[in-house]
């Protein structure tokens, strides 16, 4: 195999923006190979752990995770991401049994969460804030007792919301959001958990929807244990670039989440895969990623995703997860 650990680091990386962004992974004859592990005297370039959301099997957000940890084993999975609220919920003796059932599995646990309009920390009604905040704070405790350190989502106001009607400022809300963080933040701090904002699409919510806008609430949120999840569902939606918007995460990007745009999993779909890991590659990415890919209709997590035909196409889905993460590992070697 020709090495290309000093072709990629040297002649790429510290060429000028205007010129690396007319060079694209197909231009190298993607996809090439690097190997497990790149020491190229600028840096050690990890392979990705990887895993997948247990929505992929779910019909609904509260649903028993059990099940999903054993299929996730067997597919392959480095990381299963699973719905905070479920953990948050469970006694000191219930998460010591799931941590201990995730460890025997070789599994990483994720979580993630959106906020509920009766939690929404960016809203004028201060006790929907408060709610929110307190019920951010509880999750970074839980995490900290699961010794998993990663939380993704729409954390920073509700899920599946819009301005007001007759409202067309968002710059209160953020403010708001931005003040409530702040103190939740405090919390992660003191307990070493890291919250991940994730830009989603403008049908989903107002607030964040670029890695644009993302990087600029960390910086005025203000602290190390915020940083960022880019999802490429929502960035087909609302990024110009794939590579420009993961240069402009940078240092910041912490997680990502994975699948096409039509929600199928990665490799089903026209998303420029070349154009994401190119981008990886050059911020030197050495996070986690979970798939997210959304299949079934019915359900909760079916109607709350807007699943309205069955995407399965007849495929096992423990057989299409794994084909998924054969897809992304073999992208990315």
């Amino acid at each position: 195999m020709i090495d290309l650990t000093g072709i990629f680091f040297v002649n790429l990386i510290d060429l000028p923006k205007e010129n690396r962004n007319n060079i694209r992974m197909r231009d190298l004859g993607w996809p090439f190979h690097v190997p497990e592990i790149i020491t190229s005297g600028r840096g050690v370039f990890e392979m990705y752990k990887m895993g997948v959301s247990y929505a992929f099997w779910a019909d609904s957000w509260d649903a028993d995770i059990y099940p999903v940890i054993e299929r996730a084993k067997e597919v392959g999975c480095d990381i299963l991401e699973m719905g905070a609220g479920i953990v948050t919920e469970m006694d000191s003796s219930q998460r010591k049994r799931l941590k201990e059932t995730l460890a025997a599995a070789g599994i990483e646990a994720a979580f993630c969460i959106g906020l509920s309009p009766e939690s929404d920390v960016s809203v004028a009604d201060e006790n929907a804030r408060r709610r929110g905040i307190e019920l951010l704070k509880r999750t970074a405790e839980m995490m900290h007792e699961m010794e998993a350190p990663i939380l993704g989502g729409v954390f920073y106001g509700a899920w599946l919301s819009k301005l007001p009607e007759g409202e067309s400022d968002r710059r209160p809300y953020l403010e708001r959001s931005v003040q409530s963080m702040k103190e939740v933040m405090r919390t992660a701090e003191d307990l070493d958990v890291y919250f991940h904002v994730e830009p989603v699409n403008r049908f989903e919510q107002f607030m964040i929807n670029t890695s644009e806008e993302a990087v600029e609430y960390v910086k005025r949120v203000g602290s190390p244990n915020l940083r960022i999840l880019l999802d490429t569902f929502h960035m087909n939606i609302e990024e110009d670039s794939i590579f420009e918007s993961i240069e402009t995460a940078g240092d910041l990007l912490g997680h990502l989440h994975l699948g096409e745009p039509n929600r199928r999993a990665p490799g089903r779909g026209r998303f420029p895969w070349h154009d994401l890991f190119y981008g990886l590659m050059t911020i030197k990415y050495r996070g986690g990623m979970t798939m997210e890919p959304f299949l079934k209709t019915g359900g909760q997590v079916g109607r709350d995703i807007c699943v309205w035909r069955d995407l399965t196409d007849g495929i096992d889905l423990d057989s299409e997860a794994r084909r998924a993460l054969a897809f992304l590992r073999k992208s990315v070697k």
